[in-house]
């Protein structure tokens, strides 16, 4: 994952990411405008992508270099099917679906999360 600095750091994006999210949770609790709660939720999709871009990063040079350098033809296939399904995921995610939710009516954004979890089922056997 992260070693030493690399690992303290995400630590504290991730309590910074917690702090927002409990000051959303005080935004709703004083019914605060929603342009304000969405903005901060903007903010915090936004966070959440950096943390997952420095895993991701990590995950490449270290489990993937790995597996590619030294370990067996099987190994090196098996981790780029990995990395690959994870970008499909990650970018499906990002793109398709979101847009189905954001942007459809009920029956597409319905169709759109059921298209999601099926995917994840199939990422994940």
């Amino acid at each position: 994952l992260a070693k030493g600095n690399d690992k303290a750091a995400l630590n504290r994006r991730l309590k910074r990411i917690e702090g927002q999210v409990k000051g959303i949770q005080k935004m709703v609790e004083d019914d605060r405008y929603c342009v304000d709660i969405l903005v901060q939720i903007s903010a915090i999709r936004s966070a959440i992508d950096n943390v997952g871009t420095i895993i991701l990063e990590n995950h490449i040079k270290g489990c993937v270099s790995n597996d590619l350098k030294y370990g067996d033809e099987e190994q090196s296939e098996a981790a780029i099917k990995e990395l690959m399904d994870t970008m499909i995921l990650e970018n499906h995610i990002k793109g398709c679906v979101s847009n189905d939710i954001k942007y459809g009516n009920e029956e597409e954004s319905e169709a759109a999360i059921k298209e999601l979890m099926d995917t994840i089922k199939k990422f994940t056997k």
